[in-house]
């Protein structure tokens, strides 16, 4: 993965790296939305984990923007549901998702 200054996930890399952040402290959460298993409207099924963020890389070219260099580990098994997205923001309902219900 790759996060460049000005952008959302930078800020929170970037607090990871300056930090030298491990264990708890490089704990997060990550989204999987899958707009192909659309519930109708702006709703998908969706997984929620427990993830680890390990920065491997930092700099950019003289005069360019910063660049983070990481990787995302997933953690243990995801909490299955549903995403909502509005405005640009995903928000996650707890449930489970029909593509696992019998006969889906």
């Amino acid at each position: 993965q790759t996060a460049y200054e000005g952008e959302p996930i930078f800020e929170h890399v970037d607090k990871i790296r300056r930090n030298l952040d491990t264990g708890d402290g490089a704990k997060t959460s990550v989204l999987l939305v899958y707009p192909y298993l659309s519930e109708g409207g702006s709703t998908y099924e969706a997984d929620k984990y427990d993830a680890t963020i390990v920065v491997n890389s930092f700099g950019g070219e003289g005069g360019g923007r910063l660049v983070i260099g990481y990787e995302v580990s997933l953690n243990g098994n995801p909490t299955f549901g549903t995403a909502t997205i509005g405005d640009g923001v995903a928000e996650f309902t707890e449930g489970t998702a029909k593509s696992f219900e019998a006969g889906a």
